[in-house]
Protein backbone atom coordinates (compact mmCIF):
# COMPACT_ATOMS: atom_id res chain seq x y z
CA UNK A 1 0.00 0.00 0.00
CA UNK A 2 1.73 3.24 -1.26
CA UNK A 3 1.16 6.75 0.14
CA UNK A 4 1.40 9.40 -2.15
CA UNK A 5 3.00 12.58 0.12
CA UNK A 6 0.96 16.05 0.30
CA UNK A 7 2.61 19.15 -1.07
CA UNK A 8 3.65 21.35 1.79
CA UNK A 9 3.79 25.04 1.73
CA UNK A 10 6.45 27.57 3.83
CA UNK A 11 5.86 30.95 4.21
CA UNK A 12 8.06 33.58 5.45
CA UNK A 13 10.36 30.38 7.04
CA UNK A 14 13.92 28.96 6.16
CA UNK A 15 14.17 25.59 5.43
CA UNK A 16 17.58 23.64 4.88
CA UNK A 17 17.81 20.61 3.59
CA UNK A 18 20.98 18.46 3.24
CA UNK A 19 22.01 15.24 0.93
CA UNK A 20 18.69 14.87 -0.46
CA UNK A 21 16.84 16.11 -3.75
CA UNK A 22 14.32 18.41 -4.16
CA UNK A 23 11.68 18.08 -6.51
CA UNK A 24 9.38 20.87 -7.41
CA UNK A 25 5.83 20.99 -9.01
CA UNK A 26 5.85 22.17 -12.30
CA UNK A 27 5.45 26.05 -13.61
CA UNK A 28 6.48 26.42 -9.21
CA UNK A 29 9.37 29.06 -8.46
CA UNK A 30 11.81 28.28 -5.57
CA UNK A 31 13.68 31.26 -4.23
CA UNK A 32 17.19 30.43 -2.57
CA UNK A 33 19.60 32.92 -0.74
CA UNK A 34 22.08 32.84 0.59
CA UNK A 35 23.21 28.98 0.08
CA UNK A 36 24.61 27.12 -2.58
CA UNK A 37 22.70 24.96 -4.65
CA UNK A 38 24.35 21.55 -6.23
CA UNK A 39 22.79 20.57 -9.73
CA UNK A 40 22.76 17.10 -10.96
CA UNK A 41 25.02 16.37 -13.89
CA UNK A 42 23.19 17.32 -17.11
CA UNK A 43 20.37 19.58 -15.02
CA UNK A 44 19.28 22.80 -16.83
CA UNK A 45 18.16 25.75 -14.59
CA UNK A 46 16.15 28.37 -16.40
CA UNK A 47 15.98 32.04 -14.40
CA UNK A 48 13.43 34.62 -15.04
CA UNK A 49 13.37 38.23 -13.32
CA UNK A 50 16.20 37.37 -10.87
CA UNK A 51 19.54 38.33 -10.43
CA UNK A 52 22.38 35.39 -10.72
CA UNK A 53 25.26 35.38 -8.35
CA UNK A 54 28.19 33.50 -9.73
CA UNK A 55 31.02 32.28 -7.19
CA UNK A 56 34.71 33.42 -7.55
CA UNK A 57 36.36 30.75 -10.11
CA UNK A 58 33.28 29.39 -11.17
CA UNK A 59 32.28 28.93 -14.69
CA UNK A 60 28.80 29.51 -16.02
CA UNK A 61 27.71 27.50 -19.24
CA UNK A 62 24.98 29.24 -21.48
CA UNK A 63 23.57 26.75 -24.08
CA UNK A 64 20.43 26.86 -26.61
CA UNK A 65 19.17 29.51 -24.74
CA UNK A 66 19.22 33.74 -24.74
CA UNK A 67 21.17 35.59 -22.15
CA UNK A 68 19.90 38.98 -22.01
CA UNK A 69 20.87 41.94 -19.78
CA UNK A 70 18.44 43.80 -17.42
CA UNK A 71 17.63 46.97 -19.10
CA UNK A 72 20.11 49.63 -18.29
CA UNK A 73 22.29 47.05 -16.63
CA UNK A 74 25.34 47.11 -19.33
CA UNK A 75 27.73 47.45 -21.11
CA UNK A 76 29.95 43.54 -20.04
CA UNK A 77 32.66 44.44 -18.41
CA UNK A 78 34.98 41.19 -18.84
CA UNK A 79 37.93 40.91 -16.10
CA UNK A 80 40.42 38.59 -16.46
CA UNK A 81 40.58 35.59 -19.33
CA UNK A 82 37.38 34.96 -21.51
CA UNK A 83 37.81 31.71 -23.46
CA UNK A 84 34.72 31.01 -25.97
CA UNK A 85 34.92 27.54 -27.59
CA UNK A 86 32.44 25.49 -29.66
CA UNK A 87 29.96 28.37 -29.50
CA UNK A 88 28.63 31.10 -30.85
CA UNK A 89 28.55 34.62 -28.93
CA UNK A 90 26.31 37.20 -30.78
CA UNK A 91 26.05 40.76 -29.45
CA UNK A 92 23.91 42.81 -30.47
CA UNK A 93 23.08 46.33 -29.91
CA UNK A 94 25.41 46.13 -27.08
CA UNK A 95 29.53 46.73 -25.70
CA UNK A 96 31.44 44.51 -24.68
CA UNK A 97 34.06 45.50 -22.47
CA UNK A 98 37.47 43.67 -22.49
CA UNK A 99 40.07 45.38 -20.09
CA UNK A 100 43.59 43.97 -20.25
CA UNK A 101 43.31 40.51 -21.15
CA UNK A 102 42.53 38.40 -24.30
CA UNK A 103 39.87 37.25 -25.73
CA UNK A 104 40.50 33.43 -26.72
CA UNK A 105 38.32 31.84 -29.40
CA UNK A 106 39.02 28.56 -30.47
CA UNK A 107 37.21 26.68 -32.80
CA UNK A 108 34.74 28.74 -34.28
CA UNK A 109 34.58 31.94 -36.80
CA UNK A 110 34.39 34.90 -36.12
CA UNK A 111 33.13 37.28 -38.37
CA UNK A 112 33.44 41.27 -38.46
CA UNK A 113 30.97 43.56 -40.17
CA UNK A 114 31.48 45.18 -43.24
CA UNK A 115 33.82 47.79 -43.42
CA UNK A 116 34.94 47.17 -40.21
CA UNK A 117 38.49 46.99 -38.81
CA UNK A 118 40.27 44.41 -37.25
CA UNK A 119 43.30 45.92 -34.79
CA UNK A 120 45.70 43.06 -34.66
CA UNK A 121 47.85 45.23 -31.73
CA UNK A 122 48.55 48.39 -30.04
CA UNK A 123 51.79 48.97 -28.49
CA UNK A 124 52.61 52.77 -27.65
CA UNK A 125 51.08 55.31 -29.85
CA UNK A 126 51.62 52.51 -32.52
CA UNK A 127 47.94 51.14 -33.62
CA UNK A 128 48.12 48.06 -36.58
CA UNK A 129 45.06 47.31 -38.09
CA UNK A 130 44.53 44.35 -41.03
CA UNK A 131 41.74 45.69 -43.42
CA UNK A 132 42.56 47.33 -47.33
CA UNK A 133 41.20 51.11 -47.57
CA UNK A 134 41.31 53.89 -45.85
CA UNK A 135 40.83 53.70 -41.84
CA UNK A 136 39.37 57.12 -41.13
CA UNK A 137 40.24 58.33 -37.08
CA UNK A 138 37.60 61.34 -35.80
CA UNK A 139 39.67 62.83 -33.21
CA UNK A 140 39.06 65.62 -31.05
CA UNK A 141 37.19 67.12 -34.18
CA UNK A 142 39.91 66.58 -36.61
CA UNK A 143 39.58 63.28 -39.36
CA UNK A 144 43.05 61.33 -39.93
CA UNK A 145 43.04 59.39 -43.06
CA UNK A 146 46.72 57.22 -43.01
CA UNK A 147 47.01 55.96 -46.51
CA UNK A 148 49.97 54.63 -48.47
CA UNK A 149 51.68 57.33 -51.02
CA UNK A 150 51.37 55.81 -54.71
CA UNK A 151 53.45 58.20 -56.44
CA UNK A 152 56.03 61.20 -56.29
CA UNK A 153 55.99 64.59 -58.06
CA UNK A 154 59.74 66.69 -59.05
CA UNK A 155 60.53 69.86 -59.40
CA UNK A 156 63.64 71.75 -61.50
CA UNK A 157 65.91 73.36 -59.57
CA UNK A 158 64.81 76.48 -58.01
CA UNK A 159 66.79 79.75 -57.61
CA UNK A 160 66.35 82.24 -54.88
CA UNK A 161 65.88 85.77 -54.19
CA UNK A 162 67.30 87.37 -51.35
CA UNK A 163 64.72 90.04 -50.84
CA UNK A 164 62.23 89.61 -48.01
CA UNK A 165 59.09 87.04 -48.53
CA UNK A 166 61.51 84.87 -51.17
CA UNK A 167 59.97 82.79 -53.75
CA UNK A 168 57.34 80.32 -53.81
CA UNK A 169 58.00 76.32 -54.98
CA UNK A 170 56.57 75.48 -57.91
CA UNK A 171 52.47 74.77 -57.32
CA UNK A 172 51.28 71.06 -57.27
CA UNK A 173 49.50 69.33 -54.78
CA UNK A 174 51.29 66.68 -52.63
CA UNK A 175 50.99 65.50 -48.84
CA UNK A 176 54.56 65.81 -48.31
CA UNK A 177 57.72 67.89 -49.50
CA UNK A 178 61.23 67.74 -49.21
CA UNK A 179 63.63 70.23 -49.36
CA UNK A 180 67.32 70.28 -49.87
CA UNK A 181 69.72 73.49 -50.77
CA UNK A 182 72.01 72.38 -53.10
CA UNK A 183 75.84 71.57 -51.44
CA UNK A 184 77.13 73.36 -54.18
CA UNK A 185 75.49 77.37 -52.67
CA UNK A 186 77.68 80.03 -51.21
CA UNK A 187 74.99 81.20 -48.25
CA UNK A 188 72.66 79.60 -45.93
CA UNK A 189 68.97 79.28 -47.12
CA UNK A 190 65.83 80.06 -44.71
CA UNK A 191 61.99 77.77 -45.27
CA UNK A 192 58.72 79.91 -44.79
CA UNK A 193 55.46 79.61 -45.64
CA UNK A 194 52.93 81.87 -47.63
CA UNK A 195 51.45 82.68 -44.05
CA UNK A 196 54.72 83.52 -42.95
CA UNK A 197 56.92 84.49 -44.58
CA UNK A 198 60.97 83.87 -44.22
CA UNK A 199 63.63 86.53 -44.35
CA UNK A 200 67.87 86.23 -44.09
CA UNK A 201 68.39 85.07 -40.56
CA UNK A 202 64.21 84.71 -40.52
CA UNK A 203 62.81 81.43 -41.14
CA UNK A 204 63.64 77.20 -40.96
CA UNK A 205 67.83 77.43 -42.01
CA UNK A 206 69.45 75.11 -44.40
CA UNK A 207 72.96 75.22 -44.86
CA UNK A 208 74.64 74.24 -47.99
CA UNK A 209 73.89 70.08 -48.52
CA UNK A 210 71.07 70.07 -45.73
CA UNK A 211 67.89 69.03 -46.41
CA UNK A 212 64.28 68.42 -44.44
CA UNK A 213 60.68 67.05 -44.87
CA UNK A 214 57.46 68.52 -43.86
CA UNK A 215 54.01 67.59 -44.46
CA UNK A 216 52.15 69.82 -46.46
CA UNK A 217 49.19 69.94 -49.19
CA UNK A 218 51.27 72.11 -51.88
CA UNK A 219 54.47 73.01 -52.97
CA UNK A 220 53.78 76.41 -53.32
CA UNK A 221 52.52 76.97 -49.76
CA UNK A 222 56.21 76.76 -49.26
CA UNK A 223 58.52 79.83 -49.37
CA UNK A 224 62.78 79.84 -49.88
CA UNK A 225 64.83 82.78 -49.31
CA UNK A 226 68.38 83.20 -49.97
CA UNK A 227 71.36 84.55 -48.21
CA UNK A 228 73.40 84.60 -51.10
CA UNK A 229 71.35 85.83 -54.80
CA UNK A 230 70.53 83.23 -56.90
CA UNK A 231 71.31 79.95 -54.56
CA UNK A 232 69.61 76.82 -55.26
CA UNK A 233 67.01 74.38 -53.86
CA UNK A 234 65.80 71.51 -55.02
CA UNK A 235 62.97 69.55 -53.79
CA UNK A 236 59.82 66.78 -54.50
CA UNK A 237 56.58 65.82 -53.05
CA UNK A 238 54.68 62.42 -52.32
CA UNK A 239 51.10 62.19 -53.09
CA UNK A 240 48.54 59.46 -52.65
Amino acid sequence: MSHEAAPTSFSGDVVQISGQHIYQESGAIVLISGQEVSLASGAVVQVSGAHVYVESGAVVQVSGQTLELESGTGPIQVYGELQVSGVVLQVSGAVVLVSGQVVQVSGQHIYQESGAYVITSVSGDVLTVIQSGTLVVTASGDVYEPRTPTAGRIRATLALPTASGGAALESGVVISITTKALSTNSGDIYLGFSTEPPYSGYGFLLEPGENTSMDMDNFNKVRGVAEISGDKVSYYGIVY
